[in-house]
């Protein structure tokens, strides 16, 4: 009677699991579908408006977008996207949250209250990040691109378009994430308005380095992993693996070349403001286009 009993339970028990399991799934293909008729503009408003509600949202507030991505493709997927809203339900208690996949990447759309936006994009950044590494697929690395919080429809659209810009930036500098007030972000974006000034900077500051016995290549490693150092030498050093001495003549060899010396201010600035002006236009691997 009593192994009856047992069965009996576990049989409910598997049932409940079942269903809660299935309820889950028609969740999440219901937020995939939400997000692809929203940022595919293949939906009208008021249709919009109805489905997010539906979903706990409401799209007249204010609401920031997060898109994720791997470094490498998984061999499965990442399902569990419930963990992901629930790590941004426990910062952000104002309004609605929902995670999805769209275009081959996950994506967090987060209610924001006007009051939170100027601390909201660390927020966002803490809840991603703790739950990305939280997941077993943790050995992974994960990019993460942040939007900036507006309002409305078309507010939405605007932030997955920046959370989108940054994730590409983020996985280019090989940085984990980055938010609209990331300097790496701001920097891309004023270069990039004026593209054939940044190429003539890249050409005046660093096309000397092709000169170089090995290429360009390790010196602007060096360089990289100085600025990156706060120029301490030694700290470049121990990220390169190589001894001070290499690194110092290395930076010597730059203001030989260049003619800019990274112990002058000036420029300093300038070999690092070519420097990731030719990160962003991946030179020396794409050459400059002929003046």
């Amino acid at each position: 009677m009593k192994a009856a009993s047992e069965v009996a339970l576990s049989s409910i028990l598997s049932g409940h699991a079942a269903a809660a399991q299935n309820a889950t799934e028609q969740g999440l293909r219901q937020g995939d579908r939400f997000l692809d008729a929203l940022l595919s503009y293949r939906a009208a408003f008021p249709d919009l408006l109805e489905h997010g509600e539906r979903l706990g949202l409401q799209l007249g507030a204010c609401h920031a977008v997060v898109a994720l991505s791997p470094d490498k493709p998984l061999r499965t997927a990442w399902p569990d996207l419930p963990s992901l809203e629930h790590s941004l339900r426990t910062r952000f208690t104002t309004g609605g949250v929902l995670a999805g996949r769209y275009a081959d990447t996950l994506v967090a759309l987060v209610a924001v209250a006007s009051a939170e936006r100027a601390t909201s994009a660390k927020a966002l950044r803490d809840a991603v990040t703790e739950a990305v590494k939280a997941r077993p697929s943790r050995q992974t690395s994960w990019r993460i691109g942040i939007g900036r919080p507006r309002h409305g429809v078309h507010g939405i659209r605007a932030s997955y378009e920046e959370a989108c810009e940054a994730l590409e930036i983020a996985r280019r500098t090989d940085v984990e994430c980055l938010g609209p007030d990331d300097s790496e972000l701001l920097l891309r974006r004023v270069l990039g308005r004026d593209r054939a000034a940044m190429e003539e900077l890249v050409r005046a500051v660093l096309l000397p380095l092709t000169s170089a016995h090995h290429g360009p290549g390790p010196l602007l490693d060096t360089l990289e992993a100085y600025f990156a150092a706060g120029c301490m030498t030694t700290q470049a050093a121990r990220a390169l693996h190589l001894s001070v001495r290499a690194v110092t003549y290395r930076l010597v060899r730059v203001k030989d070349l260049t003619n800019h010396d990274v112990n002058v201010p000036e420029q300093r600035f300038a070999l690092e403001t070519a420097l990731r002006g030719a990160r962003i236009l991946e030179w020396p691997r794409r050459p400059l286009p002929d003046m």
